[in-house]
Parts: structure tokens; C-alpha cells; sequence
């Protein structure tokens, strides 16, 4: 295949968006468009090489595999390698677990999977993590296990179906991605659609659509029609990078404006039209060469930044940034070139130290998910140092055994708590509270307000018979349903209290630079999306109705996110473990509360 600066040249469009965007610089809001360009154009190189193989009769599929290998994991692994020591100095137990989970899945070439599958309220910020970025290889190195297989048996048994067989796989894909945008999905499901292969493989056959045309000389390219497509397909990219869309197309529209922006390029783009010039200018193009090793180490720099600091570092991720393209250039030169060049290196060594390393990384991330981080590192931060179910997100699923269907006879008053994890939280706060004191208690996660919706004569029963209801959810309540349910609990006896919100800041892990002998009351500055949230709770319920958790721990704008035994009080900056459940019960004086609920 005739080498094209051009696309290297594209490939700088889209990795240096993606950088930017990546550390919150203003501009860039499209940035992440990057990644879909870099399919299209993986697309369309994989694509003329495997057709160029086959054709001449050379295509062997070790051989591919070997080169992809080559290509993708040394950089890959030296990434990893060094993020371990970061990791394991800087990050607090459920971080460097998140880590060893990432690890693990990015050498299976499915970090996608699992950022689908762990996707919800106890999802790590992706601002801190190392590995991110890593979903895309999977996409790719998950499409490219099938495609080569594909278009082998499609060319050689029916070589006039290819075409038409790979404009139906993009219309499926394509109609799995734009689908469940009208639809109101759940996280979980949203992040499906973003980090999965089925609704991703357009972009990637997309590219190598037009790699097939050019290599069977359809007569789609002449000069003239050069100039103009490539100018729009430049157009089309730069405008899904740099321009603002509505809020309720931004991914789907910028993600299809893009592709097709990238697909022009790849298509019309050339040294004899002024795109095609100005991708190939020498800049740009070499930036692309490292483009792959920039792409790699960008995140683990920023994400580790972010770790390090207490406060939005803001400015200062300029630092990581031009750290990752020096980074790069060192990887492109020691590391990428070497390992490529099949002469320079046998393919036995390659293979062979590649598995060794392989293997201890996958070991290590494995540990870390076994062990949940590691705890040991991070000194005395739990109630129970032997028990790691209180400093992590064990402690928060305790309350699933006060999911039922009625209250039991005891003693004490009946005390209903409703709500997603921040509702757990409150279970666990009550207990913390009520210690060896009577109550009777349910956990509830079908309905968090909004009674009337909830038909289940169980749950009715619930609300009939509680004489205090918590309402503690992530999300505000809903304003059409606010004064029929308290109406609802009034009207039946019982008080209904609705909990505000908590945070405990931009970063936690920076405990962990701090002497365990100094950690005891250290705060955090209280964030202003938590303060906005929390002043339009307090303005829809009424007075009487809610209680604040920021209220009673808040001290002059700062958060405490130890108490004064130096104990963590919460695993992930929003959860509580159970020194931040003891301490913001008592805070609350919940004991008095819930005991004054009935009278002895």
C-alpha cells in the first residue's frame, strides 16, 4: 500500500482533540470525535492491507495477528507497567481496585465490557481513570477477531456479495446506534450503545467500505471531485470538533458528522487537493506517527494528576499534556519502531517476552480486584481494618438485607427508607445511629417518591404502616408528586423527611500522601455542583420535611472527609463507609429523631 501522509496527518486531527478534551479545555467540547475518527481510519488501512494480501495470495492470518500484536501491545504494556507504581503510591483502595479491574480487561481487549458493565452509581469518575481510554482498543481488537475471517470467506466464495454484505453490517450497526438515542435509556444502557462493538462497527466498515471501492477502482475519485469532497469531509470534522450542537443530539449528531467527515478524508483526500495538502503538512504528520503512543499516554498523565491533587488542578493539566507528547515521542522512537520492525526483533522473543509481561500484569490486576485494593497500603482509613467491608462498597450493600415486604413485630418505631444507593447509605446511618435502641426497619429501591405510581399492595401496605419515612436519593425528587406523597405519609401518621445530598469533594486520594498520624478531621472544599443541588432540594420541600447532611458536617465551606481518629468517610468521594455513617448520624442526631417518632 502507497504510504499517504495525509492520513497520518487526519490521524493529528483526531488525537489531539481527543488530549484536550480529555483535560477539560474549553473549546473542545467535541473533542472525543477523535476516537470515531481513528476507527474509520483503522477501517480503512486494515481493510486495503487485508484485501492487498488476499488478492496477491500472500494473506496468512498468524502473520496478521502477529503484526497487530506488534503494532498494539508493546506501548501498550510499558503504559500499564508504569501506572502500577502511581497507582499503588497515590490512589485509596477502591481507585487502585478500579485500576487492577481495568488492567485485566484491557489485556483481554475488553475494557469496553466492564465500563459497560460497571457502569452506575458506584462508576469511578472517569477523570480518574488511568485506563479509560482503553475502550476504544477493545472495539477494535474485538472487530478485528471477525472481520479478517469475514472478508476472506465473502471474497473468495462470493466476491460480488462484499460490498453490498458490508453497506447491510453498516446500516444494522449504524441503525443499533442511532436507535436508543430516542429512547430514554438507563446509564447502563447508554454506555452499552457508546462502548460496545455492534453500535460501533459502522465507523470501522465505513472505512474499510471506501478502502474496497478504491481498491476495485470504482470510479468515485477524479481531481475535480477530489478537491470538493475532501474540503467538505474537512469541513464536516472540524465543525463536529469546534461547534455547539443541542444537548439532545450532541453525541449521536457530532459521532455522525464526524464518520462521515473521516470517510470523505480517508476516501478524496490526496497531496493533488488542498485537504489532502494541508493534512500532509509536516506538523501534523508528525504528530500522527506518534499518534498511537499519545493516545495511550495522555490519560494515565491526566488521570494521575487529577489523583494527586485535592482541588480541580484546572491550568495545570497543561503539565500532563505536553508531558504526554514527550512521553510519545520517546514510546514512537524506543519503543513502537523497534518492536514493528520484524528484522530487528524475532518473532519469537517479541511473542515470548510479551506473554511474561503480559502475564504479571494481568496478575497484578487481578490481585488488586481480589484484594480490593490493596488495602494494607493505605493504613488505618476503616472502622475495622480486618473487616474491609466498612472502608468500601460492601458496607453500602449491607442494607439489601432490610429489603422486604413488612415490618417485623419488634419493638420501636417502624422506620421506611427509600432510595437508590444514597437511600443504603441511610439504612446504614440509622443502624450506625439506633445501635442496640429498638427499630424496625426496611430498605426499599423500587420507588423513591412518587407513591401513587407504585401499584405493589406490599409497598402501599409499607406506607400505611411506617411512622417514619427517609427519603435519600442521588436525584431530586420529583416536584408533580412532593405534596401528594407527604400529604400520603400525613394523612396515614407517619413523618416523611427527605435527605439532602452529600459529596465530600473533587479528590479523596490524596489521603494517602498524608502520614497516618495526620489524617485525623482533614476536609475538602465543598464542590458547587453538590452546593447547587443541594439549594434546589431545600427550595422544593417544604419546611419540616428536610433534612441536610451538608448543613450539619459543612464548616465554612469545607467538607470533612476523615473524622478524628483519621478514618475515611467515604470509599469514593459520594458513599459512605462506616465511620462516615457514624459520624453523620450523629451529626444529624438521628437517635433522638427516630426514637421521638413514637411515643414510649
Amino acid at each position: 500500500m502507497k504510504y499517504r501522509p495525509e492520513i497520518d496527518g487526519l490521524r493529528a486531527v483526531a488525537v489531539v482533540p481527543v488530549v484536550l478534551f480529555h483535560a477539560g479545555l474549553p473549546g473542545f467540547a467535541g473533542g472525543f470525535i477523535g476516537v470515531d475518527i481513528f476507527f474509520v481510519i483503522s477501517g480503512f488501512l486494515i481493510t486495503m492491507i487485508l484485501v492487498d494480501e488476499i488478492k496477491s495470495g500472500s494473506f496468512n492470518i498468524a502473520r496478521f495477528y502477529e503484526r497487530r500484536t506488534r503494532r498494539i501491545l508493546p506501548a501498550l504494556f510499558l503504559v500499564i507497567l508504569l501506572c502500577i507504581p502511581f497507582g499503588w503510591m497515590w490512589m485509596l483502595p477502591d481507585d487502585l481496585e478500579n485500576m487492577g479491574q481495568s488492567i485485566a480487561a484491557t489485556l483481554l481487549f475488553s475494557n469496553n465490557i466492564l465500563l459497560t458493565l460497571t457502569t452506575g452509581y458506584w462508576d469511578l469518575a472517569g477523570e480518574f481513570k488511568p485506563l479509560l481510554h482503553t475502550w476504544s482498543l477493545g472495539v477494535e481488537e474485538q472487530y478485528y477477531f471477525a472481520f479478517p475471517i469475514l472478508l476472506l470467506a465473502i471474497w473468495r466464495g462470493a466476491k460480488r456479495f462484499l460490498v453490498p454484505t458490508i453497506i447491510v453490517l453498516i446500516v444494522l450497526s449504524l441503525m443499533l446506534f442511532l436507535g436508543p438515542h430516542y429512547l430514554s435509556l438507563s446509564p447502563r444502557e447508554t454506555s452499552a450503545v457508546f462502548y460496545n462493538l455492534p453500535t460501533r462497527a459502522w465507523q470501522l466498515l465505513m472505512g474499510g467500505l471506501a478502502a474496497i471501492l478504491l481498491y476495485q477502482g470504482a470510479s468515485i475519485v477524479t481531481r475535480r471531485n477530489a478537491e470538493i469532497w475532501s474540503a467538505v469531509g474537512l469541513a464536516l470534522v472540524t465543525f463536529s470538533i469546534f461547534f455547539p450542537f443541542p444537548d439532545s443530539l450532541d453525541v449521536t449528531l457530532r459521532t455522525l458528522v464526524g464518520t462521515i467527515g473521516a470517510t470523505l478524508l480517508v476516501t478524496f483526500a490526496a497531496l493533488t487537493n488542498t485537504a489532502g495538502r494541508w493534512l500532509a503538512n509536516r506538523i501534523f504528520v508528525l504528530i500522527g506517527l506518534v499518534s498511537y503512543s499519545l493516545y495511550l499516554f495522555h490519560q494515565p498523565l491526566i488521570a494521575f494528576t487529577r489523583v494527586y491533587v485535592a482541588q480541580d488542578p484546572g491550568i495545570l493539566l497543561a503539565i500532563p499534556v505536553a508531558l504526554s507528547f514527550l512521553c510519545a515521542s520517546l514510546s514512537y522512537r524506543f519503543v513502537e519502531r523497534p518492536f514493528r520492525e520484524r528484522g530487528r526483533l524475532p518473532n519469537t522473543l517479541v511473542l515470548s517476552s510479551l506473554t511474561v509481561v503480559g502475564a504479571v500484569l494481568f496478575a497484578f490486576g487481578m490481585a488488586a480486584h481480589v484484594t480490593a485494593g490493596f488495602p494494607e497500603r493505605a493504613g488505618a482509613l476503616g472502622t475495622d481494618q480486618a473487616n474491609l467491608s466498612t472502608i468500601s462498597a460492601a458496607y453500602n450493600q449491607l442494607a439489601y438485607d432490610y429489603q422486604t415486604d413488612s415490618f417485623s413485630e419488634g419493638e420501636g418505631p417502624n422506620v421506611l427508607v427509600l432510595g437508590n444507593s444514597f437511600g443504603r447509605d441511610m439504612v446504614n446511618m440509622v443502624l450506625e445511629a439506633m445501635g442496640k435502641a429498638p427499630v424496625n426497619l426496611v430498605y426499599r429501591s423500587d420507588n423513591y417518591d412518587c407513591f401513587a405510581d407504585n401499584p405493589d399492595p406490599a409497598f402501599q401496605i409499607l406506607l400505611d404502616t411506617a411512622d417514619l419515612l427517609f427519603m435519600a436519593s442521588s436525584v431530586l425528587p420529583q416536584e408533580r408528586c412532593l405534596a401528594d406523597d407527604i400529604a400520603r405519609a400525613t394523612e396515614k401518621g407517619a413523618r416523611i423527611v427527605y435527605v439532602g445530598t452529600k459529596h465530600f469533594g473533587y479528590n479523596l486520594n490524596w489521603i494517602m500522601r498524608v502520614p497516618i498520624g495526620l489524617r485525623a478531621n482533614l476536609t475538602n472544599v465543598l464542590m458547587n455542583e453538590t452546593i447547587q443541588h443541594e439549594r434546589k432540594m431545600a427550595t422544593m420541600v417544604p419546611a419540616g420535611h428536610y433534612l441536610s447532611i451538608l448543613e450539619a458536617i459543612v464548616v465554612g465551606g469545607r467538607v470533612p472527609i476523615t473524622d478524628a481518629k483519621g478514618q475515611i468517610l467515604s470509599p469514593d468521594r459520594t458513599h459512605l463507609t462506616q465511620a462516615g455513617g457514624r459520624l453523620i448520624a450523629a451529626k444529624l442526631k438521628l437517635k433522638p429523631l427516630i426514637s421521638g417518632i413514637v411515643s414510649p
